[in-house]
């Protein structure tokens, strides 16, 4: 069953079993007066380290304070040393037994996805 919707704009949802979706370009401020239960950041390693940075240390406390959040990034590559890289570094690749040791403090985990995986993309795509 799908939930109602009582309010559609072109950045929420809401939802009349009281849950709602938000969009939001990147910005240095997190959603305040928010509960976040799940925060999806596309093209990670794009934004700019000056805004990524500071919404991360705003934001990664919260998160990490409720049990069951959850917090996906996704990203094109673009070099070391960004925000992206560093998680996924450290990131728990996903078919690794390590991923369901209870033990392991990073509750990251890593998938990747290259771009002959998708498809329809092809050598003539690559070029």
């Amino acid at each position: 069953m799908k939930p109602g919707i009582l309010n559609l704009s072109e950045t929420r949802i809401k939802f009349e079993n009281g849950s709602s979706l938000k969009t939001a370009a990147a910005s240095k401020s997190p959603a305040t007066g928010d509960s976040l239960q799940l925060l999806y950041i596309d093209e990670a390693a794009l934004i700019p380290a000056h805004i990524i940075d500071e919404y991360w240390a705003s934001i990664q406390p919260t998160m990490s304070s409720f049990r069951g959040n959850q917090i996906i990034f996704s990203s094109t590559p673009r070099g070391k040393g960004n925000l992206f890289y560093n998680i996924y570094k450290k990131a728990i690749p996903w078919d690794s037994p390590a991923r369901k040791d209870p033990a392991n403090k990073n509750k990251f985990v890593s998938s990747r996805v290259d771009w002959w995986e998708v498809p329809g993309r092809d050598e003539e795509w690559e070029k």
